[in-house]
């Protein structure tokens, strides 16, 4: 089963060479280790990591999208595969955005996964109180009850960032397994990352729960997951590694989020499976 691959250099001094069929990773003071590029989704790269041209090759020719962040949660350099040939469903999805009543359908799934997924967190917030039986939020209404739990701005999005670039990269990997255009989305139409845009914006709530559960650990609370120096906030190795975890124990999940919004979407277009 292929797994993501998390590069992270933490001061140690991570190099990653090409070594066909494998990427070879070398960090100073540790055995070197090969990893196959049959079993690697995607690869996810945190702080000063130096990866050879010769691996980026292998990355790309094997479809294997790759992202880089900061310790901050800001992304560096995004790089997807390229296909000499357009994406299967590529014509499908041109022509489903300028067909208005399969668009006005796409927004009311959109709306109603966005929903769902906001609800869960609501429920989740508020366990065993008022809001665990409603069936439906506005907008308005969940925006204030997620203030509610945010701290200072700054501090909220260097974890917010941080998981929404873990989805990003993640929702690219879907994508490009389910041989879907990356840039052709409904809500954001052809603007670049179209499609990927569109699917954050469905599971953004998502993205939220995961940022409030971080700052609502105990590990934040001993003031270990989140550094601050001149008035800017970045995150420790700690506080990285918990994000990533706490991402990956919810993936199961999020694909097969993912693969419902790909199955009606397919539905929209008049085609029958992925």
């Amino acid at each position: 089963m292929k797994k993501p691959l998390y590069l992270h250099e933490m001061g140690k001094g991570l190099t990653v060479l090409a070594d066909e069929p494998s990427v070879l990773v070398h960090m100073k003071g540790r055995a070197l280790q090969w990893i196959p590029l049959g079993l690697i989704a995607r690869v996810i790269v945190i702080g000063d990591v130096y990866i050879r041209k010769e691996a980026l090759k292998l990355f790309m020719n094997n479809i294997i999208p790759v992202i880089f962040l900061d310790s901050s949660g800001r992304e560096t350099t995004r790089i997807i595969p390229y296909r000499h040939r357009l994406s299967d469903h590529f014509s499908r999805q041109l022509m489903m955005l300028r067909d208005i009543l399969k668009i006005t359908d796409y927004k009311k799934m959109a709306d109603s996964v966005r929903m769902r997924c906001q609800l869960e967190v609501i429920k989740e917030l508020f366990k065993d109180g008022l809001f665990f039986t409603i069936k439906e939020v506005s907008e308005y209404n969940y925006q204030m009850l997620l203030k509610r739990f945010k701290p200072d701005l700054a501090e909220w999005m260097i974890v917010f960032r941080m998981v929404r670039n873990l989805f990003m990269i993640f929702i690219i990997e879907k994508i490009l397994q389910a041989n879907f255009y990356p840039h052709i989305g409904i809500i954001y139409g052809r603007r670049n990352y179209g499609l990927i845009l569109d699917i954050l914006h469905m599971l953004e709530a998502e993205i939220d729960m995961q940022t409030i559960m971080f700052f609502r650990s105990e590990d934040y609370k001993k003031g270990i997951l989140v550094l601050k120096k001149d008035d800017k906030y970045s995150l420790s190795s700690i506080g990285i590694k918990k994000i990533i975890q706490r991402f990956e124990e919810r993936s199961r999940y999020l694909s097969s989020v993912v693969e419902k919004i790909f199955e009606r979407t397919l539905e929209f277009m008049g085609v029958s499976e992925i």
